[in-house]
């Protein structure tokens, strides 16, 4: 009896993920960016041609910026880095990573919310989650929205992890 729960609770997961995957790969059909826009790409030109997170110029002189998030435009600046495709399939490139973040965060969520509730109520908390159109919408724009909800639940979880020890003292 207890492994058919488990073996039910698994499924279920996997299910939950396999159509968290889907269901972003559908909504970034219908609502994707076309080109990286002109912030993100001015930012990471900025980068890779000066080596400068700049933003605005002053007399032919880079600025540093503090228009937008950093870690976005690094982020792209390092896949740019690591993947050196032409702008369109780095795009593509660019959205699937965020796909992949993004489904990984319904899981991330759903470890979380085991450390408070029952795996059922976690996996139908998760369900939400995973169907919340900032998360299916942001999955294809350009935007640091899916990076920043992963990185938010990674530390949630990385916290719970770490001072789950000290709960028994």
């Amino acid at each position: 009896m207890i492994m058919q729960n488990i073996n039910a609770k698994i499924f279920s997961l996997r299910s939950l993920i396999l159509v968290s995957f889907l269901i972003r790969i559908v909504a970034v059909y219908f609502t994707r960016d076309l080109e990286i826009a002109n912030e993100w790409n001015i930012l990471v030109e900025n980068l890779l041609n000066h080596k400068s997170y700049s933003y605005y110029n002053f007399n032919n002189q880079l600025i540093p910026s503090v228009y937008m998030p950093p870690l976005y435009a690094f982020f792209i600046y390092f896949l740019k880095i690591i993947f050196p495709l032409n702008s369109f399939n780095f795009l593509y490139l660019l959205i699937f990573f965020q796909i992949i973040f993004s489904t990984y965060a319904v899981y991330l969520f759903f470890k979380i919310n085991t450390n408070f509730f029952s795996a059922k109520l976690s996996l139908i908390n998760s369900g939400i989650f995973s169907l919340i159109p900032l998360n299916l919408y942001a999955c294809g724009q350009i935007s640091s929205i899916t990076l920043q909800i992963f990185l938010t639940l990674l530390f949630i979880n990385s916290l719970i992890l770490v001072t789950k020890p000290f709960e028994n003292k």
